[in-house]
């Protein structure tokens, strides 16, 4: 453990660490345009349900790269 601290850490990582991420944002019902709908599931993908208008959806699943 020692000797994997001795070595610097790499700029990659470093450039890695500093990078933002964006922040999460909530979906909007498709049905109705309510900005609060209710997440009812999230497997395999996010399923979503408004309680205003009662439309159900899902979030299509994103490719990991």
């Amino acid at each position: 453990a020692r000797a994997l601290l001795a070595h610097p850490i790499p700029p990659d990582i470093i450039e890695e660490s500093k990078a933002k991420e964006p922040e999460y944002q909530l979906p909007v019902c498709p049905g109705c345009g309510c900005p609060d709908p209710i997440l009812k599931s999230v497997d395999p993908a996010n399923c979503w349900k408004c309680e205003v208008c009662g439309k159900e959806w899902t979030e299509a699943v994103q490719e990991s790269v």
